[in-house]
């Protein structure tokens, strides 16, 4: 019966378990190459030439050995049976959980109004807030639809992002109705806020950068372990899957984040996608909170349900040159009811702070994978002066080919061997 069920598994999912096998078997394929390398070129130092020879010669008596062939098919039929069993999970099913690239059309109203800073106009409202920029006449405008009605949903239809994979069904819910109107201005930031459900309000986060690019802001918002490094508020952080589409770039996460004290901390399931659009010049990241079977409701901290967040990276020019256009967009529920002259003051305070810490940990983070590479290529390379020390040492550790009873010593400078003089007879 599981050799059965095992067989069904993997017929049906024979193109994702030969995707994963072929990936781990090129993990370990090139570690053990690598390591194989560095060994041979050290024994090559340390001994002669037969020497080394009979070394090779009894590895490959090894590899002929019918233990270690019969060792080597059980190894790659237990990656097969992982594989199967990874790609075969039935907690989720990723066609529900992965996040459509019809979500990403609710940035297009911010590429408009990137597009357009040169010329925006600012409303009212935004004067006497003494905004900087106005977002509230462009996001609140409406788009007639094509049976002839008039909304404001009707405008997030102009962007079309294309997917090499099939596409997923998971929709972030808006209240696309309510209008835009000015939050706060402080520094390079410009805040809005927006009405949604629950008496609840999400908010438009604008900002640009000089000295930054779009690929490591990028990497700064995917890369977790980076994350922990740079948000003291991330408790935990962790991916807790990987969509076995590989180009569809979507992971489900789970994140434990610090509240204040006498409250309890908060904790995300949510699922996240993100599209590099080089046609369109932009960056795409989207999150939406989820349900996951391994991860149950813990009594001592309050799930957030209710989250979601699109994110436009959009450089001056390329990817990989400084200057960047950025404008987050994000909403969630804490689970409890928060009067609203304070939740107005912990967003002045906390939203500013934390998006000043992401930009200098992205300024950071060339500096930070330039030093990493380093470490990871000097790993596998020997050095000048590592190479001329083991010189030494082969020549210090050569044994003499001619015996003699007679006492004798070594002459380091020379690294020649000589005898001692005789005594002389009185």
């Amino acid at each position: 019966m599981l050799i059965s069920r095992f067989a069904l598994n993997l017929r049906n999912n024979y193109r994702a378990a030969l995707r994963v096998w072929s990936f781990e078997l090129n993990s370990l394929i090139t570690e053990r190459t690598k390591r194989l390398q560095y060994i041979f070129r050290i024994y090559r130092r340390f001994y002669e030439y037969q020497h080394f020879k009979d070394i090779c010669h009894s590895v490959h008596g090894k590899v002929k050995d019918k233990n270690f062939r019969r060792r080597n098919i059980l190894y790659a039929l237990g990656l097969t049976l992982l594989a199967t069993i990874g790609v075969s999970n039935e907690n989720v099913n990723w066609r529900d959980v992965r996040l459509s690239v019809k979500n990403f059309g609710y940035c297009s109203k911010d590429i408009e109004f990137i597009n357009t800073l040169s010329s925006n106009i600012r409303c009212q409202d935004c004067v006497t807030k003494r905004m900087r920029y106005c977002y509230c006449s462009l996001g609140n405008e409406k788009c007639v639809s094509d049976s002839g009605t008039l909304s404001i949903k009707n405008c997030n239809n102009n962007l079309e992002v294309r997917s090499s994979v099939e596409d997923g069904s998971a929709m972030i819910e808006v209240a696309d109705e309510n209008h835009w109107r000015p939050f706060l201005n402080k520094n390079e930031l410009s805040i809005w806020t927006r009405d949604e459900s629950g008496n609840r309000n999400s908010y438009k986060v604008y900002a640009s950068y000089d000295d930054i690019n779009a690929m490591d802001l990028l990497n700064v918002q995917t890369d977790l372990d980076y994350r922990k490094e740079w948000d003291q508020t991330a408790v935990k952080l962790d991916i807790i899957e990987t969509d076995p589409e590989h180009y569809a770039n979507s992971h489900l996460i789970y994140w434990e984040m610090q509240w204040p004290k006498f409250f309890a901390n908060r904790d995300y399931v949510f699922s996240r996608r993100y599209v590099i659009d080089r046609e369109h010049n932009i960056i795409l990241i989207a999150n939406r909170g989820i349900e996951h079977p391994d991860y149950p409701e813990n009594k001592s901290l309050i799930r957030v349900r209710d989250y979601w967040s699109y994110m436009l990276i959009m450089p001056y020019t390329h990817f990989d040159e400084p200057g960047v256009h950025f404008v987050l967009t994000y909403f969630d529920d804490p689970g409890i009811s928060i009067p609203t002259t304070l939740q107005t003051w912990v967003t002045e305070k906390q939203m500013p702070d934390f998006l000043n810490r992401m930009y200098e940990a992205t300024k950071r983070y060339g500096s930070r994978m330039s030093v990493r590479n380093l470490r990871t290529f000097n790993q596998f390379r020997i050095t000048y002066a590592y190479q001329d020390k083991l010189a030494k040492l082969k020549k210090l550790w050569k044994v003499p080919t001619q015996r003699s009873s007679t006492p004798r010593d070594l002459d380091r400078d020379s690294y020649t061997v000589r005898k001692k003089p005789k005594a002389i007879e009185k």
